[in-house]
């Protein structure tokens, strides 16, 4: 009889893969250098249905942000799909501010508690550039912005919050007047 050959990349694809299942989720954002980690493990199957845990974790901190419960049909198609969005589209609001003060490693933000900021949170920092306007109208159809870095937000109080820088493109800093993001 023949023996199967076994292709060497297939089989340190599964070892890679493997390897990257037993990562805790912090080491794998370092890896990957990503703000966070998403895991899930099947949890039980019949002929109706699989379920699944779905788990968010801070990418810097490890810190468990999420966690639900998914229900698949039996073709993968989520059950509870719009609660889960809901319920992740409420966790990751997406707001937009400015920065009203920055020095060294630190700035301060315009929205607080009150506007959804929470500890941890990441915002995106821009700088405007350019109005783009409709050449017939003269309308404001958009703004073209400089990606300028990322923060974290430490300390949100009522109405704003106070964040500590985790990257700044080289050839900028983080200044009073530059727009956030959070999505």
């Amino acid at each position: 009889l023949p023996v199967p050959l076994i292709n060497q990349k297939d089989r340190k694809k599964k070892e890679y893969s493997a390897s990257l299942e037993k990562m805790p989720p912090i080491e794998l954002a370092a890896k990957f250098q990503a703000d966070f980690v998403i895991d899930g493990e099947e949890i039980s199957r019949d002929d109706k249905e699989i379920v699944y845990d779905i788990k968010i974790f801070d990418g810097e901190s490890g810190r468990l942000l999420f966690a639900k419960r998914a229900l698949m049909d039996r073709f993968g198609l989520i059950k509870n799909s719009e609660e889960i969005i809901h319920e992740l589209t409420a966790f990751f609001p997406d707001l937009d501010g400015i920065i009203v003060s920055s020095g060294g490693l630190s700035c301060t933000l315009n929205l607080g508690k009150t506007d959804g900021v929470r500890q941890g949170m990441r915002f995106f920092v821009y700088r405007p550039v350019s109005v783009k306007r409709d050449l017939n109208s003269g309308a404001i159809l958009g703004y073209e912005r400089d990606y300028i870095g990322k923060i974290i937000i430490e300390d949100p109080s009522l109405s704003t919050s106070t964040g500590r820088v985790l990257y700044v493109n080289p050839q900028s800093e983080i200044q009073k007047g530059d727009e956030a993001n959070s999505r």
